[in-house]
């Protein structure tokens, strides 16, 4: 399948219209499946640069549907929105979606960030793997 972010922001909304659908009353449970069927929307494409393979272009031409996307899902699921947000803050904060020059960049760093972000390319269950992982930044 080959994705753009229009086409993820379009899947993600009509999943964020079936949760909301599932949504009952009270508390609900977060369950795996939900996690999977993100992924297969293309939502952790927005964070892989486009350099291997994902739709994030840059900071400025990319953060907005990142954050549209979250909202979105927010709309279904402001649980699941709230745990699938901590990702992409963790990855503005380590600097790993950050407008860089891999030449004047940390090698450990860069080493930390190929391996992370190709996990999310490969659509690996990696989500959640990099606000866990120590040293990170």
């Amino acid at each position: 399948m080959t994705l753009s972010t229009d086409g993820v922001l379009e899947y993600v909304e009509i999943l964020a219209h079936r949760l909301a659908s599932e949504r009952r009353s009270g508390a609900r449970d977060l369950p795996v499946d939900d996690f999977a069927a993100v992924a297969a929307t293309g939502f952790h494409q927005l964070l892989v640069p486009e350099a291997m393979g994902g739709l994030w272009a840059s900071t400025a031409r990319s953060t907005r549907a990142v954050a549209h996307a979250i909202s979105l899902i927010a709309a279904g699921d402001s649980s699941l929105a709230l745990i699938l947000s901590m990702e992409p803050v963790a990855m503005f904060v380590t600097g790993w979606l950050a407008d860089f020059h891999a030449d004047e960049a940390d090698p450990t760093w860069l080493r930390q960030r190929e391996e992370f972000v190709g996990l999310l390319a490969s659509g690996a269950d990696a989500w959640g793997g990099g606000c866990s992982r120590s040293g990170t930044g």
